[in-house]
């Protein structure tokens, strides 16, 4: 699997709200097995606040009925908690076979390993009250 873009509608929120997270796809290969998409939003100490875990493409199709080299889009609302601190945050991504615990490696744009999960780059900010 491929995470050809992404884009924020914004990079700000408030507690309470939530961030509107574009992600665009591309299957590589026939799939045989359903793949769930981890997305958290993590503090500068790389504790999660947040996360959802569901179909990459946020339900429209399960990744074993992609079919290669067709780019899918998909609109993640991310619910910022109400407790949520200000400050400066990332979204993470990471992949795993549906109803298992093993993350599938994630790999740079320039084939350099990047362990279990994609960091976006953008910096995310929640704004205080």
């Amino acid at each position: 699997v491929r995470l050809l873009g992404y884009r924020l509608e914004e990079n700000q929120v408030l507690p309470g709200g939530k961030l509107a997270l574009h992600l665009y796809w591309q299957g590589m290969e026939p799939m045989v097995q359903d793949l769930m998409a981890l997305i958290q939003l993590l503090d500068s100490e790389g504790e999660f606040l947040m996360y959802t875990d569901g179909s990459p493409t946020a339900g429209l199709d399960t990744t074993d009925r992609w079919h290669p080299g067709i780019p899918l889009a998909s609109l993640h609302l991310l619910p910022i908690p109400d407790y949520g601190q200000p400050g400066e945050y990332r979204l993470a991504i990471s992949l795993h076979p549906f109803g298992k615990k093993k993350w599938l490696p994630a790999v740079g744009p320039d084939g350099t390993a990047l362990g279990e999960q994609f960091i976006l780059p953008e910096t995310i900010w929640i704004l205080a009250p």
